[in-house]
């Protein structure tokens, strides 16, 4: 049987009643309500239970039944970080947690997102002393992205870009994006909300941003921000078809990568003086760049240093030579987003004929990602972990 923490006992007001049904239609039991007379006992971590639940992994279930994993040889644990990342921070508080609960780590399974995390995440537990642990990648978010066999070439704009969560960097692009003329080039979405926190940021705040990122607000930026939101038809909704049609039209797409809203943001623990941009974790590639290539169209990536490089660790191709990917190794964070507006710049201005040799010159590149797409695409199973399979969604 598997057993899930449904929510913080000490902080019931997180519980989450649509995850707690959905854990119960799929036979999920309650933590507290194990049995030890069930010897074959899977205890399951999940990534929320920290991010959203604040359960940290030594308290995930009792003193009570940490002692029967102890001393049960068929009892098992199962971290899932399948659909998110592990970060440096992660790894430090889970391999503390496992040495201090002095248990047998070889009865203990995470399974992360994808190879570069699975190696990451082996690494980094035998370098603080972890050894044994099965580490192992199912690739959650590229499978929920389903490969698109054929593909719409009647392109109507340059460029596409969207994003659903507002943060004020991503404010900062668009802005910059609007005031080199792109954004009239570009078929794009940009929410003035949080869709985690159901918070809607009034434009007097929008516009103390722009402010606080070092724009002025003229008389275009301020008609802009007044028409906020600018959606493709389903704001709530990340898997929502119109996305697949959106980035269709275009000739590029501009990724927006979740990896460098943490990363830039006040609410994770961890010190750029001990972790930097280059170590902090591997590139967090989500279903945004899945989404570009399942519909061959070259992107441009915000995110945090080195997405591309662990891109091609992957085996993907990326597109340096044709596009100025000088970016991906530049550390400072308002250098790189300046460096990816000079690009996107550069491209949008080029002379017709310039511009469609490259688009020409790229077709290779992005035949070659979809082909590769479609491979790893169809191999993504439960083959190892089936009882994953009544846990997380392909």
């Amino acid at each position: 049987m598997i057993y899930v923490n449904y929510t913080n006992t000490d902080k019931p007001e997180l519980a989450n009643v649509e995850y707690q049904l959905s854990l119960q239609e799929k036979g999920l039991l309650r933590v507290q309500d194990w049995n030890s007379t069930d010897t074959d006992t899977t205890f399951y971590y999940d990534r929320h239970d920290l991010a959203l639940r604040l359960i940290e992994f030594k308290n995930f279930i009792s003193d009570e039944q940490w002692e029967f994993f102890r001393t049960n040889e068929n009892a098992t644990i199962v971290v899932n970080f399948a659909d998110d990342y592990l970060n440096q921070t992660d790894l430090d508080r889970f391999a503390n947690d496992i040495k201090a609960k002095n248990v047998d780590n070889s009865r203990i399974y995470f399974v992360t997102m994808d190879p570069n995390f699975e190696t990451f995440t082996k690494v980094g537990l035998a370098e603080r002393g972890v050894h044994n642990v099965t580490v192992d990648h199912i690739n959650i978010l590229m499978k929920r992205v389903p490969p698109r066999y054929t593909q719409d070439t009647n392109t109507t704009k340059k460029f596409s870009i969207f994003s659903r969560n507002y943060r004020d960097w991503r404010l900062n692009l668009y802005a910059k994006l609007l005031n080199i003329g792109v954004l009239d080039n570009a078929i794009y979405s940009f929410h003035n909300y949080n869709p985690y926190t159901d918070k809607i940021y009034n434009f007097d705040e929008v516009r103390a941003d722009l402010v606080k990122e070092g724009h002025e607000i003229t008389p275009e930026l301020n008609d802009w921000v007044n028409g906020m939101p600018y959606d493709l038809g389903n704001r709530g909704h990340k898997w929502s078809n119109a996305v697949y049609g959106a980035l269709e039209s275009s000739d590029f797409h501009i990724v927006i990568e979740s990896h460098f809203d943490p990363y830039l943001g006040n609410n994770f623990d961890f010190a750029r003086d001990t972790y930097s941009a280059t170590n902090i974790s591997p590139g967090f590639i989500t279903e945004k760049v899945w989404k570009a290539i399942t519909c061959k169209r070259p992107f441009i990536v915000a995110a945090t240093p080195y997405i591309l490089k662990d891109l091609r660790k992957l085996g993907y191709k990326t597109f340096d030579g044709l596009i100025n990917e000088s970016y991906d190794e530049i550390i400072d964070d308002k250098e790189r987003l300046a460096a990816i507006v000079e690009e996107v710049d550069r491209i949008n201005k080029l002379p017709i004929e310039e511009y469609k040799q490259l688009i020409e010159s790229i077709k290779e590149i992005t035949d070659f990602n979809h082909s590769l797409y479609i491979r790893q695409w169809e191999s993504t199973s439960f083959v190892k972990y089936p009882l994953l399979h009544g846990i997380v969604v392909l």
